[in-house]
């Protein structure tokens, strides 16, 4: 179809024209490298169809305003928003604006540890400090994320009399809590040191920056990857559903060798596609409303790496 392209009748008819259009729109939008004219539910060009952004680019290769109707991308996603790198990504004011919020909503802000829903210690916007394990191997992780915490995390704790607590008390504190197997409004009366909310949000803001160091020492092109993409990869870390997003499972494995943009097989949409693959279905219903943010986020940041 050439660039000057013709509006189509609605018809209701998969014809030549129709085809046409799909295939123009899988080369151009989706960046197909040879089209099939299929829209498969929940597939590449189905997803594309789906999302705002697309619209943008399809007016784009098209001296025509797009049919579809869509309100403008800028109120989903600001255009401007910049190709950060992982290490630079918890300075990046427009990503963060919609990431923290986005992590303290679904974690909370709680100032003192907790029991997670698998019984593990947790403390501030959800930062675990527990392991699965035997009951010795969770003390002695126990006391290393203690001293973490202190040492490298520079994370006080208060006693009920302001005072600083010690590592000692810290790490008495964590068994007292892990004993009592409860969660984060029942464990208010077991747990007897406290954090500052500022504190929670430093710890919080640190590990994201400790998340994106770890996947661009695995992955160095994650640098090179869209805000937007980097962000669900980095939220999936944080409740990975017992999958790592940059683990070594053969369909992760896939969706970064589609991630990489010195690859000739570069194709974000199609890790866009892994990556809905990869965590569809896991954990409870509730985990799926922060699945289904993380997929629009990607894919956000897959259309513009393409445009």
């Amino acid at each position: 179809m050439p660039i000057n392209r013709l509006k189509l009748a609605i018809d209701g008819r998969n014809g030549p024209k129709t085809m046409g259009a799909i295939s123009d729109f899988q080369t151009k939008v989706c960046k197909f490298r040879k089209a099939d004219s299929r829209v498969d539910p929940g597939g590449r060009t189905w997803m594309a169809l789906n999302n705002d952004a697309s619209a943008a680019l399809w007016a784009q290769a098209s001296s025509m305003a797009p049919d579809m109707p869509s309100r403008p991308v800028q109120d989903s996603v600001p255009v401007d928003v910049p190709r950060s790198t992982g290490l630079d990504l918890i300075n990046d004011g427009a990503a963060m604006a919609e990431f923290f919020p986005h992590l303290k909503q679904r974690e909370g802000v709680i100032t003192h540890f907790y029991c997670d829903n698998k019984d593990l210690v947790t403390i501030g916007i959800g930062s675990l400090v527990d392991m699965d394990g035997t009951l010795s191997q969770r003390d002695n992780f126990g006391r290393s994320q203690c001293r973490e915490l202190l040492n490298t995390w520079r994370v006080k704790f208060l006693e009920s009399d302001g005072s600083i607590a010690s590592e000692e008390s810290v790490f008495s504190d964590w068994k007292r809590v892990r004993d009592g197997k409860v969660g984060a409004r029942a464990s208010a009366n077991i747990a007897r040191l406290r954090i500052s909310k500022s504190s929670a949000e430093a710890l919080a803001r640190k590990q994201i920056a400790y998340f994106a160091k770890g996947m661009c020492r695995k992955y160095p092109y994650a640098r090179q990857l869209h805000t937007w993409i980097q962000m669900a990869l980095i939220d999936t870390r944080w409740n990975p559903a017992k999958r790592n997003p940059w683990g070594t499972t053969s369909l992760v494995n896939k969706m970064w060798k589609l991630l990489d943009p010195d690859r000739p097989t570069f194709d974000p949409i199609g890790a866009h596609a892994l990556f809905v693959e990869g965590w569809k279905g896991r954990g409870t219903p509730a985990y799926q409303v922060r699945v289904a943010w993380r997929n629009e986020r990607f894919l956000e940041g897959a259309m513009r790496m393409i445009a």
